[in-house]
């Protein structure tokens, strides 16, 4: 990256030893980050990976067991967030873990989304879809339809390890489709923080599933002002360079509806810093599906820039309640 930049190999040689030995930043995040188009005095502003873990621990201080319990339990988060009026996904059934699925939980001419009741970065999800069509079922976007008993297999295979939450499955915005010429459902990526005992929004992006890669997003920045998605230049690959130039200064749907969403919920919980929510736009409005601890700040680096040059460094610099 750095020779495309016409960077002297002097110069990145130099700047390597700087942070390597001085201030034991990995050499890859030199490049990773575009360290050689910053300035020296903003290195230390980066959430490099490595630190990650001591960083969200420091900001977790003095955080409740009931936020710990819902933060990790999606069931009872959903049901948090209905008490209070916030739009979340339903809940169809919570399959402990070792119990037998039968025919009738899964076939019921509807389509339903696995996910795992505690866990995070969609690791363990799958859905199972239905065509009203054809009346047949389809398991893990394969191209060839399974046989519902195969299905169910696979599905008690999966529920001997952990515990299941079973959702209806979402659909995009068309709007959302058109954008980004998804099959899968795109997330909204929201993070919001606590500001003189105030949330606010701080960053927004657009993970769009890759087409070819499991468990794998093309982020797309979005201005927290407007809602609009912006296009960034040098970029790669080209695909998710083609996607920016078709996307970028057009407004997502139901934007301030989803920072209301998510402000709302971070009211709940005063005693966390910040909170990256995962929000669904879908024809009839937002859904919140989830908040999370561990909200990907390497990502919104490598749209935004250093994370402690940003808003959020009023977040880190307060006192946890």
């Amino acid at each position: 990256m750095a020779v495309e930049f016409c960077v002297p190999v002097r110069k990145q040689l130099v700047d390597l030893l700087n942070i390597a030995l001085l201030h034991g930043i990995p050499p890859e995040d030199y490049y990773d980050y575009g360290l050689f188009n910053r300035p020296r005095k903003q290195w230390l502003e980066y959430i490099y990976p490595h630190e990650l873990p001591q960083w969200h621990q420091v900001l977790s201080v003095g955080v409740s067991q009931k936020t710990l319990h819902l933060m990790t339990d999606k069931k009872a988060f959903a049901e948090e967030m209905a008490e209070h009026g916030i739009a979340s996904v339903e809940t169809c059934a919570l399959f402990a873990r070792g119990e037998v699925v039968k025919a009738g939980n899964v076939f019921s001419g509807s389509s339903l989304f696995f996910k795992p009741n505690t866990g995070s970065r969609g690791e363990g999800c799958f859905a199972v879809s239905f065509d009203s069509e054809t009346g047949q079922y389809q398991i893990f976007d394969d191209e060839n339809v399974l046989a519902e008993q195969d299905i169910l297999v696979e599905i008690n295979r999966r529920i001997e390890l952990q515990d299941y939450l079973v959702q209806p499955l979402l659909q995009n915005h068309p709007l959302i489709n058109d954008l980004c010429g998804a099959s899968k459902l795109v997330n909204l990526r929201l993070v919001t923080g606590m500001i003189s005992e105030h949330p606010d929004a701080l960053f927004a992006a657009l993970l769009i599933p890759c087409a070819d890669e499991h468990n794998t997003y093309w982020w797309l920045d979005i201005d927290v002002s407007s809602g609009l998605l912006l296009h960034r230049a040098n970029v790669e690959p080209e695909e998710l360079q083609i996607l920016m130039q078709r996307v970028g200064g057009r407004a997502l749907p139901f934007w301030q509806e989803a920072v209301d969403i998510c402000l709302k919920a971070h009211r709940l919980f005063p005693d966390l810093p910040s909170i990256g929510w995962d929000v669904a736009i879908t024809p009839s409005g937002v859904k919140l599906l989830e908040g999370n601890f561990w909200w990907g700040v390497d990502g919104h680096q490598e749209l935004n820039g250093p994370a402690l040059h940003t808003a959020l460094v009023d977040v880190y610099q307060q006192d946890v309640p």
